[in-house]
């Protein structure tokens, strides 16, 4: 087990067990064409999807409450 050359083993606290987890999860990292690839596939990067229409709804419905 200790022939895994990867740097994840260089970030404190993982260890050749959970290199061996995260490593075996993503399979070959060269397969993402970008780094924001490779976190939103790990799902550590939150966003948010909002259509225009519905912020526009939320900015009148906030206006409303603020004229009573």
């Amino acid at each position: 087990m200790n022939n895994i050359q990867s740097p994840i083993l260089t970030i404190s606290s993982i260890s050749y067990i959970l290199g061996s987890i995260i490593l075996s999860e993503l399979g070959d990292i060269h397969g993402f064409s970008s780094t924001s690839k490779l976190v939103a596939f790990t799902g550590l990067d939150p966003s948010t999807h909002q259509s225009v229409i519905l912020e526009l709804t939320m900015c009148l419905r906030l206006k409303e409450i603020s004229l009573i």
